[in-house]
């Protein structure tokens, strides 16, 4: 569906408006095309992986008084594995010491409120009472970049249309419809869970206390069976109608358009892998055997209905698989599935008019002036789990919020001399554009460009441009949510870091 593209090198704020900082890329679509175009393309790395496919089509038909354009195009990404590539098996390449974590897939636990080195249960052990056990190692810990992925498998599927239709010999019918379903699946390493962080140390009579039950313990694991996934698919609608046309004063001719646009994204994320922190709380709580030889939660007298204990220091040939996190009833008690929804919407309107005023010696003196009126709204409601705070995941709260602005606009192109001595062309052009905003104001932007080309070989360009940004509905209404401040290394660090 692409003609061609441009690229607006200078600051375009009094053209664009909000934005256009460093300047523009222009994509133009086709119009007019005749006839039908096919490609296929199949790709793929030298390491057998990453395979890229895309498939499109093309076909339109022309008239006298109109055309019709429609492409479509699916694509097809596959993933690519971190531990697949040197320079993504480690996190930091060269720092091996750095790429692994201490929370890794054989737990780990010392006393609550004890400095003594981490106990992790030995392999082959049951992992239960004080049994076999051993000071963590550097082959008790894990490295995340192997469950990671480097490059995300996604799926594209796009339909495009183009139409117009000549209502008069001066006035034209524009429209054109995008469609398009994204969907993309991100895994991450399975979730780091340090008691500590989280409130849940092993109670001393849990029926998988390393200790006996003499003492309530801290205890860290990683969720290795269970992976962290994003599901994410996003859909695009966009559609614009405008009617365009000419006419002329005397002998000037003038260019007009006047239309709408409209434009939403709706996108839906589901994630797996984060622990609900409540029902982990319980599972390392108070267990014991009962009368039917099962482990329960709770206590004689009161077991905790729906419940499953767990230990965490089982798993990985380590401790029977019934109760460890490989155990399907563990992880349908402790993971739940999440959601989120987000969505923005655009409406514009808009109108533009350009020509020539006069004529100067140098050539036409041209314009353009338009206005354009535009609505932008959107919101994002995470699961109701990540609202509460009660999941491994960040907690985030959900939002939602819109603005309106009003912008007017008038762009000049001013030629000074032309086919002269060291003055092929000399040129100004001038623009500027208001914007006011419902939320914060009004802003002018003012540009000025000069064009000098002394011989036909050379040219000189000259800009000075003032540009803004205007806060987005995120800056503006973004709920809150959960970071992290630390826990980054850079070795190079001369304070923190070797």
């Amino acid at each position: 569906a692409v003609e061609r593209t441009a690229v607006l090198k200078d600051g375009a704020s009094s053209i664009y408006g909000s934005d256009a900082m460093a300047g523009v890329i222009n994509i133009i679509t086709r119009q007019n095309f005749e006839g039908a175009e096919a490609n296929a393309y199949v790709g793929q790395y030298s390491d057998g992986d990453g395979q890229k496919q895309t498939y499109d089509f093309m076909v339109g038909m022309a008239g006298d008084r109109g055309h019709v354009t429609i492409g479509a195009e699916y694509h097809k990404e596959d993933g690519v594995w971190a531990r697949d590539r040197w320079f993504s098996d480690d996190s930091y390449p060269g720092y091996p010491a750095y790429s692994t974590t201490v929370v890794g897939q054989w737990g780990n636990w010392r006393p609550v409120g004890a400095t003594t080195p981490w106990q992790v249960a030995d392999r082959g052990s049951d992992a239960l009472g004080p049994g076999a056990w051993h000071n963590q190692n550097a082959n008790d810990t894990s490295k995340p970049s192997d469950q990671m992925h480097l490059l995300t498998p996604l799926e594209r599927r796009s339909l495009f249309v183009n139409a117009s239709y000549d209502l008069t010999d001066n006035v034209r019918f524009v429209t054109d419809l995008g469609y398009t379903k994204r969907s993309s699946v991100r895994q991450i390493a399975g979730y780091p869970t340090q008691s500590t962080a989280i409130g849940a140390p092993m109670a001393a009579n849990s029926y998988f206390n390393p200790t006996g039950g003499t003492s309530a313990v801290n205890w860290r694991r990683r969720g290795w069976e269970v992976p962290r996934t994003t599901d994410t698919d996003q859909t695009t609608w966009r559609f614009t109608a405008s009617l365009e046309g000419s006419f002329d004063i005397g002998e000037r001719y003038f260019d007009w358009d006047v239309g709408y646009m409209f434009n939403e994204n709706d996108t839906q994320i589901i994630n797996n892998g984060n622990l609900y922190i409540p029902n982990v709380r319980q599972a390392v709580g108070p267990s014991f055997v009962n009368a039917q030889g099962q482990i329960v939660c709770g206590t004689p007298g009161a077991v905790i209905a729906g419940c499953v204990p767990w230990n965490p220091f089982a798993g990985f040939g380590t401790g029977a698989v019934a109760n460890s996190l490989e155990d399907p009833a563990v992880q349908n008690f402790l993971y739940k599935e999440e959601h989120a929804l987000g969505n923005t919407k655009t409406n514009n309107y808009f109108a533009n008019l350009a020509g020539s005023l006069w004529t100067l010696p140098a050539g036409d003196l041209t314009f353009a002036v338009g206005y354009e009126y535009r609505k932008e709204e959107g919101g994002f409601t995470p699961d109701a789990i990540a609202q509460s705070g009660n999941s491994t995941n960040l907690a985030s709260g959900p939002t939602y919020g819109a603005y309106t602005l009003d912008e007017v606009y008038a762009e000049f192109n001013v030629p000074i001399l032309a086919d002269m001595s060291f003055a092929q062309e000399l040129s100004l052009s001038l623009a500027t554009r208001y914007s006011e905003f419902d939320t914060f104001g009004d802003t002018t932007n003012n540009k000025f460009g000069l064009k000098w080309r002394p011989i036909d070989d050379l040219l000189v360009r000259a800009t000075y441009a003032e540009g803004f940004r205007a806060p987005t509905i995120g800056d503006l209404y973004g709920g809150t949510s959960d970071t992290f401040t630390t826990g980054f290394r850079d070795p190079c660090d001369s304070v923190y870091g070797t």
